[in-house]
């Protein structure tokens, strides 16, 4: 082989290897031309080199030039036979022309990625592979760019991705102490642990942080340059098999000090006030971009049973170590006064913190659902745990908001509600309170709240509304408003638009409300929607708790997240098990005979739905499988009924926007709404009870009636509850938020077999019931739900008060407007 000479390598390297699909457009003699004059290693080794780039002879090599460039090295490494058959046996990659390709890949990229944007700006165009582009535009064809990207994927294929991580797949690292030794051997192999005992010295520990440094700081690279395929890059990282949990393993051991210790999670810790300063911060990124991912796949089985790809001590540790990161970024940044009410999170300077908080936020979810372990994770900051955190906040003190917004997770959870309803409080202030009048039908409650509630402005909405029903007489029903009329139209309205008759949402096999593929039978059914995620807005927003039959994941689109596997089981749960058959079917994936495809059942029609371009002819296969359950999961909870949802969300975030409560994860917001789900403080509700009709605390029926709510079983309390006030949760924080306030209201016990009905006569047993004087009568206590008012007669037996409470509660007895 008689190889160019070294000037004409380089003028071969800026002027023909950059021009646009060079290698696509040879033949094979043009091919075998290069192969023989250019060995791979020159324009590399050139590449590689700052003299060139210096001396001018490489300044035309960026923006779009030099991705262009990148796309010909990667095509003359596919079609190098050695290099080849290297990929595509998944063996070592030792040779040092791939070490040397990765050095010139991330060196190009980086010469493009100087005029790649996040964002659209003036100075900016959309590129079909960076999307938003300012540099120097080729003039090619448009074709040339889906050439470019077809080429460049190859970069994040499963062979390629496999083969440049080979060592890291092979190493071994110790096991953690803290596990029980049970089936250690066989387990931890797999996992990618030494057997017991096994130390790394610090050499070791060098050397793969530093071959593991320069593939991770490739793929950060090539990430943040095409963007268009940023999802697709990290998704190919994080199911490749074990590569994240390593990833994870080596942050532990990485640094001067390896071994048993963790001494490269204290290397982190200590970088988290400027990231960039930390030479091995591309792993972390990469770690975090990908594990967040590989976390959309994960079911309950793999993460407590198996506990695979992590153990749980594993994932404990991991979420204390985030916590802290993340927030010693925050605590230790400059502090400023911002206002809380114009706050909207501020992002921290490179992508290292923010995609540590998104995967920090993804765990502390999942904790939220299921814990790593009994009391496993702290995720409160001690120095935040006291109630001054709160005054911060309101007081406007910038690193207390940032703490809020990216980390709710340490401040505890009472705090946040006592910041929320601060927020609400003031915005109320804000907006005044010119009461409005409305009249409802019962028949047509929600048609009649949509007519003239649906089209007033969102300040009116967060006025009073004073609700006046009419029956079914067309007579108008009497009613004190203290708020509780309002609560039972709310009430009524979730029960009309829930109910599955009319089409607006329907009810899931576990027995959850969601909004319905068939909505449309309604003209306006998304303006109906838009009302009714008001109306939910509109019950927050004034403290009013209410049961809420919405399917789990509805909350974290209320939250402005998206949605995944696991939480496809509150929508769908025979779907979510037949992809967790699938998911661990250890036979071919064929044999099962799937595609990307959908039923719907659209008003009883079956209609077959690709939920990926072309998915009709795609086989699901043992390589792509994941694929499917991911694009199938995503289909159903964020595709499938988008436009219903955007309208359900969008109205309930016109009354309750994002700074509000995005400082909830969902379990905490759907707490926040329906009330906790706690055995409740039967002396708290006691101190925030108020009495009329004659009652006092002291009177001897009001003492029985305590002390028969105390012994009861949770069960039964929360039944009470639910009797009371129609919601079978108490608000978070306590009765003292209940609205309206718990009452109990003196009614005459009067007995049934006495058929005197004068005037005279029934006001004396009324008189001789309260002083318990006479017989218990057989009149069941009653509710009225909507002011949170017991009815209760001056029972003088306190059995005879259990039985009858009992009794009321089981039956339902007595729903009342006063």
């Amino acid at each position: 082989m008689i190889l160019l000479s070294a000037k004409d390598a380089v003028k071969f390297t800026a002027f023909v290897l950059s021009v646009p699909l060079l290698v696509p457009m040879l033949d094979a003699s043009g091919l075998k031309l290069i192969q023989t004059k250019v060995a791979l290693a020159q324009p590399l080794s050139i590449l590689n080199s700052d003299v060139h780039f210096k001396s001018g002879d490489l300044e035309q090599i960026n923006g779009e030039l030099s991705l262009f460039l990148l796309g010909n090295l990667v095509d003359l490494i596919k079609q190098d036979p050695e290099l080849k058959s290297s990929i595509s046996g998944n063996s070592k990659l030792i040779l040092p022309v791939m070490t040397d390709f990765i050095s010139a890949a991330t060196k190009l990229l980086k010469l493009c990625g100087q005029f790649v944007k996040s964002k659209a700006t003036n100075k900016t165009r959309f590129h079909p592979v960076l999307q938003w582009y300012s540099g120097p535009i080729l003039d090619v064809p448009a074709e040339f760019h889906n050439k470019l990207a077809e080429s460049l994927s190859f970069l994040w294929s499963r062979p390629f991705v496999t083969a440049v991580f080979a060592d890291l797949l092979e190493f071994g690292f110790p096991a953690p102490v803290s596990v029980k030794p049970v089936k250690r051997t066989q387990f931890f192999s797999k996992l990618g642990f030494k057997e017991d005992g096994a130390v790394l010295d610090d050499r070791e520990c060098t050397l793969m942080s530093v071959s593991c440094l320069q593939m991770c700081s490739f793929f950060y690279q090539l990430g943040r340059v095409v963007l268009n395929s940023t999802q697709q890059i990290y998704t190919s990282l994080s199911w490749t098999p074990t590569l994240i949990p390593r990833l994870w393993r080596l942050l532990n051991v990485a640094g001067p000090q390896g071994g048993f210790t963790t001494s490269g999670l204290q290397l982190f810790l200590k970088s988290s006030k400027n990231p960039s300063k930390e030479p091995l911060m591309p792993i972390f990124n990469t770690f975090c971009e990908s594990c967040c991912i590989l976390f959309t796949t994960l079911d309950d089985d793999d993460i407590y049973e198996k506990q695979f790809p992590f153990l749980l001590d594993e994932l404990v540790q991991l979420s204390s170590f985030l916590n802290s990161f993340c927030f010693g970024a925050i605590w230790n940044a400059d502090n400023n006064t911002t206002s809380l009410a114009d706050e909207e999170g501020t992002e921290f300077d490179g992508s290292t913190i923010d995609s540590a908080q998104r995967l920090l936020r993804i765990l502390y979810d999942q904790s939220t659902r299921r814990p790593f372990g009994e009391n496993a994770e702290n995720w409160i900051m001690k120095e935040v745990q006291r109630g001054a955190i709160v005054e911060d906040v309101k007081n406007g003190e910038k690193r207390a908001i940032q703490i809020l917004n990216q980390l709710p997770q340490c401040i505890p959870f009472a705090h946040r509600v006592d910041i929320f309803r601060h927020m609400v409080k003031a915005d109320k202030q804000t907006i005044g309170d010119l009461p409005l009048v409305i009249t409802v039908r019962r028949g047509i409650i929600l048609e009649d709240g949509f007519r003239q509630l649906g089209k007033i402005t969102l300040s009116q909405l967060k006025q009073t509304i004073k609700v006046r029903f009419v029956n079914e007489l067309g007579l108008v029903e009497a009613g004190i408003d203290q708020n509780g009329v309002f609560k039972e139209f709310l009430e009524d309205m979730c029960k009309a638009a829930f109910a599955s008759d009319f089409g607006l949402f329907r009810t899931t096999d576990d027995g959850n409300c969601v909004p319905s593929l068939s909505s449309s039978i309604h003209d306006d059914h998304l303006q109906l929607l838009e009302f009714v995620g008001r109306i939910f807005g509109k019950a927050l927003y004034e403290g009013i708790v209410i049961d809420i039959p919405f399917a789990t994941f509805i909350y974290a689109k209320m939250l402005g997240r998206l949605n995944y596997f696991e939480d496809l089981p509150s929508l769908d749960r025979q779907l979510y098990k037949n992809l967790l058959f699938l998911k661990h079917y250890e036979g071919d994936a064929e044999d099962l005979d799937l595609n990307f495809t959908i039923d719907e059942n659209v008003f009883g029609q079956l209609k077959s739905k690709e939920i990926k371009p072309g998915g009709s002819a795609i086989t699901v296969t043992n390589e792509n499988k994941y694929e499917y359950i991911h694009i199938m999961s995503d289909y159903r909870l964020n595709q499938e009924c988008k436009a219903q949802f955007r309208a359900l969300v969008g109205g309930f975030r016109s009354i309750m926007p994002e700074r509000y409560i995005r400082f909830f994860s969902p379990r905490e917001l759907q707490t926040l709404m329906s009330g906790e789900n706690v055995d409740f403080d039967v002396s708290d509700l006691r101190r925030h009870t108020r009495y009329e009709g004659g009652y006092f605390d002291g009177h001897a029926t009001i003492r029985a009636f305590w002390q028969v709510i105390e012994e009861m079983e949770a069960k039964e309390k929360n039944a009470f509850l639910k009797f009371v006030t129609s919601c079978s949760n108490p608000p978070v924080g306590g009765f003292r938020h209940l609205e309206p306030q718990f009452t109990i209201r003196f009614v005459a016990a009067i007995s049934s077999d006495d058929n005197d009905s004068r005037p005279g006569t029934q006001f004396g047993k009324a008189l001789g019931s309260f002083f318990g004087v006479g017989k218990d009568a057989t009149r069941l206590p009653t509710a009225s739900t909507c002011f949170n008012v017991l009815k209760l007669p001056a029972y003088q037996k306190k059995s005879s008060l259990k039985a009858k409470l009992l009794y009321a509660i089981k039956s339902g007895a007595g729903f009342e407007l006063s």
